[in-house]
């Protein structure tokens, strides 16, 4: 047993290991957050950080058919399909899930964080702010709100269009599981991986 299982338990650990005989490639995804009020994912609230749960489910069909497992590592209002739910774990103990997986795709929220704190390639979806300000309110300069290290970053022009988005994510999704593009480990070049749609 090593430091990752000692933070879950047998049943998760078990868990895992066979989700990652079963699949080529293992991901871990957060694309809702509460702290978006009142469970408001639908196109009335242009604020959103969260993705709608369609674009969400078609990304999650595109990783099925080509063989990737799909773990949930943060709860949703909404039911998915094909996703293996590790969301009922406290926020302690996604360490270890994520120490797990060969990529986190997410938006703007823990699940991608922690990723970039343990060096795991992570892609980020930005709906509701852009990721780099070129100042700040108490006058510094070049604040990056970017995963610490290995991150791509997709960021929305319009809150609400998510047209092709999930076919997007994927695809560059394919990109970082197989090294075509080159994820740095530190934040020094934040316009790296750094993408609008």
């Amino acid at each position: 047993i090593n430091n990752f299982t000692d933070l879950l338990s047998l049943r998760n650990h078990k868990r895992l290991q066979e989700l990652k005989v079963r699949y080529r490639k293992l991901i871990g995804i957060q694309f809702y957050t509460h702290t978006d009020g009142h469970y408001a994912y639908d196109t009335n609230n242009t604020r959103n950080k969260s993705l709608l749960p369609n674009t969400v489910q078609q990304f999650i069909n595109l990783c099925s058919v080509n063989g990737i497992g799909v773990v949930l590592l943060a709860p949703t209002p909404y039911t998915l399909r094909c996703v293996h739910d590790f969301s009922d774990l406290p926020v302690g103990l996604l360490f270890g899930i994520v120490s797990q997986v060969h990529a986190v795709v997410g938006i703007d929220s823990v699940c991608t964080h922690i990723a970039g704190v343990m060096n795991i390639p992570n892609l980020t979806v930005w709906k509701r702010y852009h990721p780099l300000r070129l100042s700040s309110p108490n006058g510094g300069k070049n604040l990056c709100y970017r995963p610490v290290s290995k991150n791509y970053s997709l960021v929305a022009l319009s809150s609400q269009d998510e047209g092709g988005l999930s076919e997007k994510m994927f695809s560059i999704l394919k990109k970082i599981l197989t090294g075509t593009v080159q994820l740095h480990g530190g934040i020094s070049d934040c316009f790296i991986g750094l993408e609008e749609f």
